[in-house]
């Protein structure tokens, strides 16, 4: 998740997510931390609060590669 008022950079794990209209207010566990301008890390929580106006802020959801149980069988073959 991004906080562009605040130029920094979420990742983690969504614990839970509100269903505000105003807002978004989410939970997050395992969390780093990083400055949007440079990439930097800045620290590690293992959970953080966060209630932020909509327009300030961007989730994304980053593309995790997958195998099933058959391909993994077939590299030892």
């Amino acid at each position: 998740m991004r906080d562009h008022k605040h130029s920094l950079a979420y990742f983690g794990s969504v614990r839970y997510v509100s269903d505000s209209r105003k807002e978004r207010e989410l939970v997050l566990e395992q969390v780093d931390v990083y400055n949007n301008d440079d990439g930097q890390k800045l620290y590690g929580t293992k959970a953080i609060y966060l209630s932020l106006d909509k327009g300030d802020v961007s989730i994304q959801i980053p593309e995790i590669a997958r195998e099933t149980a058959a391909q993994k069988g077939s590299e030892h073959v």
